[in-house]
This record gives structure tokens, C-alpha cells and sequence, in this order.
């Protein structure tokens, strides 16, 4: 488990990094072609080293249940839209918003009613019944919006705010994949020792802090000051993902792995999804907010303004005329004022993303102890 986190938990560390590479060396385009080439290698790799265990090959689990799968797509298409464009076309204020919530809502239900009444599932619910599965399930799902929603913050805190190019921004955040890769590998060791929930909790207790320690940068940081709260982080992925994986995946019988492994990857990314989403929507709607609150506190009859306005004025009057070099003034203070408040806004999501934290590790306490075992599983 610990060498199976390590594409887990590094993947989406190395993406932003090999994104920004392409982006600024080729075109944009490239972070969607690259795709193709490593689709291709992945499914040829996949059918020279992997192979069904025994109890795979022997089952009869009956023809595919298309109706579910139509289902299955259509509500979570249907989510991905929502959480795609939601915060850009104003949510519930946009027609394509309101008729996909829609959707989405009908289409879960009519697939939790279809894999309830099927004889053959294309999904088994009843692995939900399982305590360790559901909790398990959940956490991971949380564990996905706070992974790849500081994945899209600091990017982006980086080329809005600090003026980074795209690559320059990856590499800022590529330490987290370094922490990772080898807490995955201690951990899958340690976890045949020690009591998986601690270190599950550990792990969100980690992640919470840093999430902290992050929020409280300022616009006056270099690319390195943010070094030791990304490193650290990376070290709480591997401590939450891998006991995770085998708490919740240990206690299902043999023969429904791998209906529990989908499962709890399918929920992982969609918590991912819920979670770049929400991280977007709240940097935009606090960013006004701040604003608004800043603004008070420039008004024309205080001192710093004025004092700001009469010496930016007369250093642009070097170049242009009296009336021009005071718009100028004006504009520069605008783009501080916009800065400023943008990253509150940023601060403020990684402050509820350790909030987040903090409830995920009372809730890590609901999963049964499992026993370890220096054994993989079946």
C-alpha cells in the first residue's frame, strides 16, 4: 500500500509542475494532449503486467448493467458541470446551473433505486453497511477536496499575486511530492505496528497545521518561504492515505476488493472535484467581501492615502502630465487593493481547510481498529 500511495499522492504534486512546463515551453494545450501518449502506454503496460486474481477469474458476475452505468454518468457529468462552471456562471443564478443540479439530483436517485433493484450491479451498495467502508469512505472523500484544493490555490496565490510564470509556480509546490514520497514508504512499514487511526489522525493533524502555517504568508514572500509548510504537508498524505486504504478496504470480504477499491477511488476524485470547487468559490466571494472591507479604510481624507497619492503622482509627472500621473496613482492603489484582498481570500481558504482537518480527525475515531499484518491483503 505504501508503494501504491506513491501515484496516489504524487501524481497530483508532479501535475501542476509538468503542467506549468508545457505551458510555458509549448502551448497550454499540451497539459490535455499529454494525455494521449501516457493513456497509451498505461493501457499497454496494463495488459503486459497486471492480471486478475484467481477469485476475479472464476466469479460470474453476470451481464454489465448498462442502465446503471447510464445512470452513473449521467449524474456525475452532471456534477462535474455544476462544480465546472458554477462559481464562473453564478450557480443556482444561471439557467445550465439550475437544469444540472437537476440532473444530477434525478440521476443519483434513479442509480441508487437501479443498483438497489438490479440482480446484477454495476455497483454494490451494501458495501456502505460495512462501518470502516462508510467512515472510510468519507474521510477519503474530504481527503481529496483538501489535497487538490491546496493544489489549486497555491498555483495560483503564486502567478496572480507574485507574478510567477507557470513552471516557476509548479516547482513552488513540487516539495509536497517529495514529502510524500517517503512518508508513503515509511508508513506502509509502520502500519503493521502502530494503530492506523493514530496515524490517520496524525496525518490530518499535520496537514491541518501546515494548512495554518500556510494561511498566514504575506505578498512580500519568496519562492522558498513557503519551503518547509509544503514539505511537511506532503509527509501528511502518505500518513492519511495509506492506513486509510487498508482500514477501509480491510475489513470487506475477499471477493468485493475490487468493487471497494472503485468505490473508494470513484469518491476520492469526486471529493477533489467538490473541493477545487469550493476552494474557487470561496477566494471569489471573500475576495469582494475583503474589498469591501479595505475600501473603508481608504478614504480620501487619510493620511496614508494622501501620502501614497502625492508621492506615486509625483513620480509619474517624470513621464506623463499632471492629470494623467494622478489616474496612475489611483490605478496603483486599486491593484494593492485588489492583491491585499485577494490574498485574505486565499488565506481564508486555507483556513477552513484546517478547520476541515479538525473534524476529520474526531470522525477518524468512528473506524474499528483493525489489526495489522506485515502480510499484503489477498
Amino acid at each position: 500500500m505504501g508503494m501504491y500511495a506513491l501515484g496516489v499522492v504524487v501524481a497530483p504534486v508532479i501535475g501542476p509542475t509538468l503542467g506549468g512546463y508545457l505551458t510555458d515551453q509549448i502551448s497550454w494545450r499540451w497539459a490535455f494532449y499529454i494525455n494521449i501518449p501516457i493513456g497509451l502506454l498505461a493501457a499497454l503496460m496494463q495488459g503486459r503486467f497486471l492480471e486478475d486474481p484467481p477469485f476475479i477469474k472464476k466469479a460470474k458476475p453476470g451481464p454489465l448493467d448498462g442502465t446503471g452505468l447510464a445512470f452513473l454518468a449521467l449524474w456525475l457529468g452532471a456534477l462535474q458541470v455544476v462544480c465546472d462552471k458554477g462559481q464562473e456562471d453564478d450557480w443556482f443564478g444561471s439557467g445550465l446551473i439550475r437544469w444540472m443540479a437537476v440532473a444530477c439530483v434525478l440521476g443519483f436517485i434513479a442509480w441508487i433505486v437501479r443498483e438497489r433493484a438490479a440482480k446484477s450491479p454495476l455497483v454494490d451498495l451494501s458495501l456502505f453497511l460495512d462501518r470502516n467502508f462508510g467512515v472510510g469512505c468519507l474521510l477519503v472523500g474530504l481527503f481529496g477536496a483538501c489535497i487538490y484544493g491546496v493544489t489549486t490555490i497555491l498555483p495560483l496565490f503564486y502567478q496572480t499575486l507574485l507574478g510567477y510564470d507557470a513552471t516557476t509556480a509548479g516547482l513552488a509546490v513540487a516539495p509536497r511530492g517529495i514529502g510524500a514520497m517517503f512518508s508513503a514508504v515509511a508508513v506502509g512499514i509502520l502500519v503493521s505496528r502502530v494503530d492506523s487511526r493514530k496515524l490517520i489522525a496524525l496525518g490530518f493533524v499535520v496537514f491541518g497545521l501546515t494548512s495554518y502555517w500556510t494561511s498566514n504568508m504575506t505578498l512580500q514572500i519568496g519562492p522558498y518561504s513557503l519551503l518547509w509548510p509544503t514539505l511537511i504537508s506532503g509527509t501528511a498524505l502518505g500518513l492519511i492515505f495509506v492506513p486509510l486504504s487498508g482500514t477501509a478496504l480491510g475489513t470487506l470480504p475477499q471477493t468485493k476488493l475490487g468493487s471497494g477499491s472503485a468505490l473508494f477511488n470513484l469518491i476520492r476524485n469526486v471529493g477533489g472535484s467538490i473541493g477545487i470547487s469550493a476552494v474557487n468559490t470561496i477566494s471569489q466571494r471573500r475576495l469582494q467581501e475583503h474589498r469591501g472591507e479595505l475600501v473603508r479604510s481608504l478614504g480620501g481624507t487619510s493620511p496614508a492615502v494622501q501620502r501614497y497619492i502625492g508621492s506615486a503622482t509625483a513620480i509619474m509627472q517624470r513621464h506623463v502630465g499632471p492629470h494623467l500621473a494622478m489616474q496612475r496613482a489611483y490605478s496603483g492603489l486599486q491593484t494593492i487593493l485588489n492583491g491585499q484582498a485577494q490574498l485574505w481570500a486565499y488565506m481564508d481558504d486555507f483556513r477552513y481547510m484546517a478547520l476541515l482537518c479538525g473534524g476529520c480527525v474526531l470522525v477518524v475515531w468512528l473506524l474499528k481498529r483493525t489489526k495489522g499484518s506485515a502480510e499484503p491483503a489477498g
